[in-house]
C-alpha cells in the first residue's frame, strides 16, 4: 500500500511496519496476517467527523480485550491474549487527577534479553518501552536500573508493547484525557510524558513529544494523522469512523564503543507503528516494530545488530466490542485471563 495516497475500497491496513517485520521469521507470516480492512462502501462518501472525546472512551471499568502476537529476533512468534482496563483514578502532584490504565497479559512467558549486548542485565519482565530504551541507549542504563523497583520484578510478565497501553517507566500509567489531548501524565515530572491524540485531527496533522525528559533530552515521539475512514472491519466486527495514527519513537543517538571503550561509531533505534481508533470504541488495532534505524561505524560496527534489522514486532487486534465492565473488580478481571 502507498501510504501517501487515500485508501481504496477495502484496502488492508498492514502498515509498512507490519510488512517489513515479516523478515524476522518466515514462519511468522501466518500469525501476522490479521488484516484490518478499511472499507469504502459503495455510495459512502467521506468519513463522518471524528472527535477527540469519542475516539477513546474512558469510563471507569471499561475494558478492551485483544488477540495479541509478539516476536523477538531469533525467537518464535507467540500468540496470547491481552487486555486494557481503566481501574480507578489517583491524584497526582499539581492537582491533576489521572486514571489508572492497566494491562493484563495471559499466555506470554517472561521475554528473554533478545537484542541485548553481552553483559547486559536480564530484560525479562520489563515493559516494552523500558526494554527498548535499555537496548537503544546503553548510556541510560544506570539511571534505568535505579528506577527498577527490585530484581524480583524482572521475573514478572509485563506489557510488551510500546505504542499502546501501559508504557514508559511505571505500571498503571497516569492516563489523562482533556478537551485538547489524550495521553500519559507523569507525576515525577509534573507534565505530559506521552500523547496518543491531540485536538487537531486533520489528516496530515503532526505533533512531537519529548519523552523521559528527566533521563535524556533527545528521546522523542513523532506522530501523524494518516487516515480517517468510514469503516474498519476486523474479525470481531465492523467499526465506523476510524482514525489511523502513525507513530515513531526515536530513542536518540547512542555511541558505540569497542571492548576497550574507544568510540567507533554511533547508532539510533526506533519503534514504528500505527494505532487505529474507532469512534465510541477506542483503540481497535495496533501494529509496531522495534528497528535499528541507523548504524554509522567507519570501520564497521560490531554485532549483534545491523542497519534495518527488526529486533521485535507486535500486533494487537480487538477480539470483541469494548464495553464498560465496572461491576468486576481488578482481581476478578485478571483471573479471567
Amino acid at each position: 500500500m502507498d501510504w501517501n495516497k487515500p485508501l481504496g475500497a477495502c484496502d488492508s491496513l498492514l502498515p509498512p511496519t507490519g510488512r517489513r517485520a515479516r523478515r524476522l521469521l518466515p514462519a511468522a507470516t501466518a500469525l501476522f496476517a490479521v488484516a484490518l480492512l478499511l472499507c469504502q462502501a459503495p455510495g459512502v462518501g467521506r468519513a463522518q467527523s471524528v472527535t477527540l472525546a469519542g475516539l477513546w472512551p474512558n469510563e471507569d471499568g471499561r475494558i478492551w480485550n485483544y488477540d495479541a502476537v509478539y516476536q523477538e529476533l531469533g525467537g518464535p512468534p507467540v500468540a496470547f491474549r491481552a487486555s486494557l482496563l481503566f481501574d480507578g483514578s489517583a491524584p497526582m502532584p499539581g492537582g491533576v487527577t489521572v486514571q489508572n490504565l492497566k494491562g493484563i497479559v495471559s499466555g506470554l512467558a517472561p521475554l528473554a534479553a533478545t537484542g541485548a549486548r553481552p553483559g547486559d542485565v536480564a530484560l525479562a519482565g520489563l515493559s516494552g518501552f523500558q526494554r527498548s530504551l535499555w537496548i537503544a541507549r546503553p548510556d541510560l542504563r544506570p539511571a534505568l536500573q535505579r528506577r527498577m523497583a527490585s530484581t524480583a520484578a524482572l521475573t514478572e510478565v509485563r506489557w510488551p508493547f510500546v505504542l499502546l497501553g501501559p508504557a514508559q517507566l511505571a505500571d498503571g500509567v497516569g492516563f489523562s484525557k482533556t478537551s485538547s489531548q489524550v495521553g500519559i501524565w507523569r507525576g515525577e515530572i509534573a507534565n505530559w510524558s506521552w500523547w496518543w491524540l491531540l485536538d487537531n485531527l486533520t489528516v496530515g496533522a503532526r505533533f512531537d513529544q519529548q519523552l523521559v525528559p528527566d533521563l535524556a533530552s533527545n528521546v522523542y515521539l513523532h506522530a501523524e494523522v494518516k487516515q480517517i475512514l468510514p469503516q474498519a472491519t476486523l474479525p470481531s466486527g465492523t467499526f465506523n469512523n476510524v482514525l489511523v495514527m502513525e507513530y515513531v519513537v526515536d530513542y536518540g543517538q547512542q555511541t558505540i564503543t569497542d571492548e576497550s571503550g574507544h568510540l567507533i561509531g554511533t547508532g539510533r533505534y526506533e519503534t514504528r507503528g500505527t494505532i487505529s481508533f474507532a469512534m465510541g470504541v477506542g483503540p481497535i488495532h495496533s501494529d509496531e516494530e522495534f528497528v535499528v534505524a541507523e548504524l554509522d561505524c567507519p570501520s564497521g560496527c560490531p554485532p549483534p545488530h545491523a542497519p534495518g534489522e527488526v529486533l521485535a514486532q507486535g500486533e494487537l487486534t480487538l477480539r470483541e466490542p469494548s464495553v464498560p465492565d465496572a461491576r468486576r473488580s481488578w482481581g476478578e478481571l485478571k483471573a479471567r485471563y
